[in-house]
């Protein structure tokens, strides 16, 4: 069982108007948290401290749109507060 291990947090929330059954799922990919060695290292209580630096998923409060429809090129980003092709 030596090894990296990751933490990967899965969701399903429910959300009004989301698909069929209004079930959204979220994945979050926390990364490599610890690692079990067979010599060396570390014994008794460990505590794991993950924290969300860099994670912009817990940096969203609330999201709040003034159009019911935006105009977005393929494979770009519009950031929070940010326009679309129309300047929406």
């Amino acid at each position: 069982m030596c090894g990296e291990y990751k933490l990967v947090v899965v969701l399903t929330v429910f959300e009004q108007g989301w698909g069929r059954h209004n079930l959204r799922t979220y994945t979050i990919d926390k990364g490599v948290v610890f690692e079990l060695v067979d010599e060396g290292g570390e014994s008794g209580d460990i505590y794991l401290d993950v924290d969300d630096t860099g994670a912009s998923e817990n940096l969203i409060d609330s999201i709040w749109a003034e159009e019911d429809e935006y105009t977005i090129a393929t494979n770009s980003q519009v950031p929070i507060g940010g326009y679309d092709l129309y300047d929406k």
